[in-house]
């Protein structure tokens, strides 16, 4: 009895179109992937480039540039003039009232020299006309009393002429007599009225023209400048022999009052801050705390040191921020105004406790020390 043996040929053929399937399935999920992959990195491409356009983390975390200032006081002349003397140099202390330079300006001399001849011609004028109004109050009287006998006996000789007692000629004169004794008394009577406006009108330009002397010698103050505040010496100081004028006539600025930070809100940023709010602000290698005093109603464009290079003007809304007391960041220092993540800025003080670097806040005790590792602000000018 034989033996079949049936083998089946097609299971190689199978297998192999399998391993074929297989391998194809393979193939198509690597071509998947790098597809998705290669669309991940378009569209974080293009949406990075969005967020950038768009203000990028600038919008999101407050970073805005600022400057240390103080309220200050422009010492300076209201005439053209030469300085003579300069007893101030740049970082003094000053009080108020204190002699800050002398300015000789012989406009103005001229000018007070004038106005003395001015007044000298008055107080003459003034005098020879009250003389003559004082002549003219007292024979006022008489002339009209003589006016009067006048008239009187012209009637009574009048009279008598048309009885013939008395010649035509005797009337004639007494006529004539009687006319120039009325018009010596209606001249006076003029001549006071007249005397009365007169004397008014100059008294007013004598009055006037004290007024004018009186004031121009106290502003000018024999071209002794004084500070009307007390405070601190600015940069620059006018040097003995430079020639001021109206249009630009600075002798210094004195700086007076608390330091602040006027900062420049950068347009881009997207959330709103408000009075009392806690900020850090960067100066070099120095980080204190402060907060946002106000919001101004004004906008400015930024200082040139300030602006970006190829890069358009930049404008920013004007924030005072308070400086702690201990603070010693120079008048007109460029800062840095940056995030303060909790009300107390607890983040921030942990940050550089560990570093040794957290400078005094406000309320806060302790000299400031320099930034060592870490810092906030993205980036240093």
């Amino acid at each position: 009895m034989s033996v079949i043996t049936i083998r089946n040929t097609d299971q190689p053929t199978i297998g192999k179109e399998l391993g074929k399937e297989l391998g194809a399935s393979a193939i198509d999920w690597k071509r998947l992937r790098r597809l998705l992959l290669r669309c991940g990195l378009v569209v974080g491409s293009v949406g990075a480039t969005l967020f950038y356009i768009n203000s990028g983390f600038a919008g999101l975390l407050l970073r805005a540039d600022g400057v240390v200032s103080r309220d200050h006081v422009t010492v300076a002349t209201a005439f053209d003039g030469m300085v003579s003397e300069v007893f101030v140099r740049p970082g003094d202390v000053v009080a108020k009232g204190q002699k800050i330079a002398v300015v000789k300006s012989m406009p103005i001399r001229k000018t007070l020299a004038e106005l003395e001849l001015e007044r000298a011609r008055l107080r003459d004028k003034l005098a020879q006309l009250q003389a003559r109004e004082q002549v003219v109050r007292e024979t006022l009287p008489l002339a009209k009393s003589s006016a009067e006998r006048a008239a009187s006996f012209l009637q009574d000789l009048d009279h008598a002429q048309t009885t013939g007692l008395a010649v035509r000629k005797s009337l004639q004169e007494m006529t004539a007599a009687s006319l120039a004794a009325a018009e010596h008394a209606a001249s006076l009577e003029a001549e006071q009225n007249s005397l009365r406006f007169e004397l008014a009108s100059n008294r007013a330009a004598f009055e006037s023209v004290i007024s004018a002397h009186n004031e121009l010698t106290t502003r000018y103050n024999d071209g002794t400048l004084v500070a009307s505040v007390g405070g601190h010496i600015g940069p620059t100081v006018a040097h003995v022999g430079d020639r001021l004028s109206l249009a630009n006539s600075p002798v210094t600025d004195i700086f007076t009052g608390k330091p602040f930070v006027l900062a420049y809100l950068p347009d881009s940023y997207l959330f709103s801050i408000s009075a009392g709010e806690p900020v850090v602000i960067k100066s070099g290698q120095k980080v204190l705390l402060g907060r946002v005093e106000r919001l101004l109603p004004l906008s400015e464009n930024l200082p040139s040191d300030l602006q970006l290079p190829n890069r358009a003007l930049e404008r920013g809304r004007l924030v005072r921020i308070s400086l702690p007391e201990a603070s010693e960041l120079p008048t007109d220092q460029r800062v840095r105004i940056t995030t303060c993540f909790t009300d107390d800025c607890g983040i921030v003080r942990k940050l550089f406790q560990m570093t040794g670097a957290m400078g005094p806040g406000p309320g806060t005790e302790g000299s400031t020390k320099p930034v060592a590792a870490a810092s906030l602000s993205a980036g240093r000018f």
